[in-house]
């Protein structure tokens, strides 16, 4: 598991509970050709996907090959169609086919099989929207 904090990562085992020896690290000093200086969000999105997102840019690392994918870094708005923020401050994924990104104090529901945002969004994040938090 991964905890990102401006230009440094620390790499955590889930078995032993405990930040791996030699962190924190600069995230250009353990991923080597890595474009950006800082990662604002992270997220897994699948199996070997992860996305990885500064300011208005992002990039697909496939975690088997522990590599960028071609093409990238790319725009935002070039692949989340609907997602309109100019950064992503959090991203997360359950698993059901939505993926949510926040931005300050609002969020955009992404659908993953239909390639856009849900109609509707970004919302604010407060209590009058508690059908969409209705995870569990």
């Amino acid at each position: 598991l991964f905890f990102f904090s401006d230009e440094y990562y620390v790499r955590y085992d889930i078995e032993t509970q405990s930040i791996d020896p030699n962190y924190p690290k600069k995230i250009t000093d353990g991923w080597k050709n890595f474009p950006f200086k800082r990662i604002d969000a992270a997220l897994n999105a699948g199996e070997n996907s992860l996305y990885l997102f500064c300011g208005n840019k992002y990039v697909r690392y496939n975690l088997a090959n522990q590599t960028i994918d071609a093409d990238y870094p790319a725009l935002i708005n070039t692949r989340w169609n609907g997602v309109t923020f100019e950064r992503i401050d959090a991203a997360i994924y359950w698993g059901n086919g939505k993926v949510y990104f926040f931005h300050e104090n609002q969020y955009i529901r992404y659908d993953m099989t239909n390639y856009r945002a849900d109609a509707g969004y970004p919302r604010f994040i407060n209590s009058s929207y508690v059908e969409d938090w209705k995870f569990f």
